[in-house]
């Protein structure tokens, strides 16, 4: 995994587990990764547009409409999309922990 961009709104310094990002890119990852502010329009109401496209540009990223995103097709094809309750929860309760450490 790399070109990534990583942002939080705490400000708070990441945990990569547990190295600082600078380690975390020593060890061989995200070596073309960063962390800056991706100029989102209004996150704190979901417009996840982009103000400019400077900083998504060092990653490669291409913009998209992110509303159309997911699954498409037939009613079975997207009810197999749908992940168990067990899995989002584990998923939920992995990113509290995440938060937690970023606070």
């Amino acid at each position: 995994m790399d070109q990534n961009l990583y942002w939080n709104i705490s400000g708070n310094d990441y945990n990569f587990n547990d190295r600082s990002f600078e380690k975390w890119q020593r060890s061989g990852h995200d070596t073309n990764s960063f962390i800056a502010d991706p100029n989102f329009k209004d996150p704190m109401v979901f417009d996840f547009n982009f103000k400019n496209k400077k900083t998504i540009k060092r990653i490669d990223f291409k913009p998209f409409k992110y509303k159309k995103a997911g699954v498409t097709g037939s009613k079975k094809w997207k009810e197999k999309a749908i992940l168990p309750d067990n899995i989002t929860q584990e998923f939920d309760r992995i990113v509290e922990i995440n938060i937690i450490k970023t606070k």
